[in-house]
């Protein structure tokens, strides 16, 4: 009986008389190293990404934090509190972004976000433009005057915006409401 070793790509077939008695699965000392190369790659990778909440910021580098969060009591969070911002507040509408405004009786400001499935299908991308617009409002925070509920609300038109216009027509739609310090109030 002879018995014959036959490569056909990544398989080894044993045969015998032209019938395959067993076949092994041939893998080249290349592509070994590649797969080692590629699992020590992976391991570093998920290393670095556990140090980079700790890191400090490189010189030149965005003034904002990876989590910014506004302050517990100054976030608006409940469906009562929004429910009455929505059937009593005052509404100001800029190019892309929109706010609704009440008094709410407190030393200072709550602010909420609320971005819907017309602005965009996706979970994920709603996740991201609230986080955007949570990071630039934390920025100025401090300046925001006190004694009213905000609901932040921003239209389809933000998916095409990238963060520096995103954040100065924020910034505006604020200055136009007049709710920063720097700029005088009205009566709401």
């Amino acid at each position: 009986m002879e018995k014959l070793w036959k490569k056909c790509g990544k398989l080894i077939f044993l045969l015998a008389y032209d019938t395959v008695i067993a076949y092994v699965y041939y893998i080249s000392a290349e592509e070994t190293k590649k797969k080692e190369r590629a699992r020590v790659f992976q391991a570093h990778e998920n290393k670095s990404r556990k140090k980079c909440f700790g890191t400090k910021e490189k010189e030149g580098a965005s003034t904002y934090n990876r989590v910014s969060m506004l302050k517990k009591g100054h976030r608006l969070l409940k469906k009562e509190d929004f429910s009455a911002l929505f059937a009593g507040g005052r509404h100001i509408r800029g190019n892309f972004i929109s706010l609704k405004i009440l008094k709410n009786g407190l030393a200072y400001a709550r602010v909420g976000f609320v971005v819907g499935g017309k602005v965009a299908k996706k979970s994920t991308v709603r996740n991201l433009i609230k986080r955007r617009l949570r990071a630039i409002v934390h920025a100025f925070e401090d300046e925001i005057r006190g004694g009213v509920d905000v609901a932040v609300l921003p239209s389809a038109e933000i998916m095409h915006k990238n963060f520096k216009n995103i954040e100065k027509e924020t910034r505006g739609v604020f200055e136009k409401a007049r709710l920063l310090q720097n700029v005088r109030p009205w009566n709401l």
